[in-house]
């Protein structure tokens, strides 16, 4: 099945935009396991970051976007999260949409139209360091035997790649990670379902708490604290 991408009529209150599949899987769940129905958030894959300006400049256009009332963007932060958190904000407030003040935050106010709505930003994996949401999993993992192993490996294969960035080489060690699991290859959002990753762990408390926010702003404000 395709992944949604921002394109068609919006039918929910809010919409929650990330970079690809994995992404789009570990958000989906988290929502789910916070209680959030998809007409509340839905969330779309924006198909990388190239192309976040083209759907933020087509978003007003889309049928049903008057009555849109939150928006949640969710990126990594690659190699420099301060210039990608300046960057979703440059394209928001280009686009006449409101610009929260910082990342993690979902802040509201009048758009170019005069309607209030809501917009969020969440820069992995903390707004502050460089990574990617991949850089999160790993944090929940923990420790280990078989973790050590992993970076044992890292260490051996850096030299010999073309991996040179921070979240590259986040991915790679978290899927290396995966594939030592009993059903190898699964996508993030499924190791949660199998228990591989405690999706409780408190690694995921500041996503969490983003993703309530988006909800509440949505009008769910029964969704449940972290």
């Amino acid at each position: 099945m395709p992944l949604p991408t921002p394109t068609g009529v919006i039918q929910s209150r809010a919409l929650l935009w990330c970079e690809g599949a994995h992404d789009f899987a570990f958000l989906r769940r988290m929502l789910g396991y916070l209680g959030v129905p998809e007409r509340t958030v839905r969330v779309e894959v924006f198909e990388g970051k190239e192309m976040l300006p083209t759907y933020l400049t087509t978003l007003t256009l889309r049928p049903g976007f008057l009555d849109l009332v939150a928006l949640g963007i969710v990126r990594d932060a690659d190699e420099d999260a301060s210039a990608t958190v300046a960057s979703v904000k440059f394209h928001l407030e280009r686009n006449g949409l409101i610009s929260p003040s910082a990342h993690g935050q979902v802040e509201s106010g009048s758009c170019f139209d005069g309607r209030v709505r809501s917009v969020g930003i969440f820069i992995a994996r903390d707004g502050v360091a460089p990574g990617a949401l991949e850089s999160l999993y790993l944090r929940a993992v923990g420790s280990g035997p078989l973790v050590a192993c992993v970076r044992d490996f890292m260490r051996c294969v850096a030299p010999n790649t073309q991996h040179t960035l921070v979240a590259q080489l986040a991915k790679v060690e978290f899927h290396a990670w995966l594939a030592t699991c009993p059903q190898p290859g699964i996508l993030p959002g499924q190791a949660m379902d199998a228990n591989y990753i405690d999706r409780d762990s408190p690694v995921f408390a500041p996503i969490r708490a983003f993703l309530q926010g988006l909800a509440e702003a949505a009008g769910q404000p029964d969704t449940p604290s972290s």
